[in-house]
């Protein structure tokens, strides 16, 4: 039941702020296509999207450390050079969440002005036939 409750508690941590972000990038987005051509709006937030996916995955070292075990190190290592190596990919994943968060905020604003754009006038077209 405990690690239920954490996992909950790690969830509404990361969810929370991503729906926060989201509605003031959502905003800060639609306030911008009333000034600016849309797609420079739209270049500039997948521009911004792109390279931020891109240094969370270079920080992370494209997970690669995710997972590894001690057996699978060298084992001319020595044990404490083994969990540096170990824990420093637990560190980085952990200092690296809040920029998850606004590359997911980021990519929840393309979702919803797909939805906006695309999915909501082919419902409207095929309920008007």
């Amino acid at each position: 039941m405990l690690k239920n409750t954490i996992n909950f508690k790690k969830t509404l941590i990361y969810v929370v702020p991503t729906i926060i972000i989201s509605a003031v990038m959502f905003i800060l987005y639609r306030r911008l296509l009333n000034v600016f051509y849309y797609e420079r709006v739209l270049t500039i937030y997948m521009a911004l999207t792109t390279a931020l996916l891109i240094i969370y995955l270079m920080y992370n070292r494209g997970f690669s450390r995710r997972g590894v075990t001690r057996d699978m190190l060298p084992p001319e290592w020595s044990e404490e050079r083994k969990q540096d190596f170990i824990d420093s990919a637990k560190k980085r994943f952990k200092n690296s969440r809040w920029l998850l968060v606004v590359v997911s905020a980021l990519f929840l604003v393309f979702v919803i002005d797909a939805i906006d754009i695309i999915i909501i006038p082919m419902i409207k077209g095929a309920l008007s036939k």
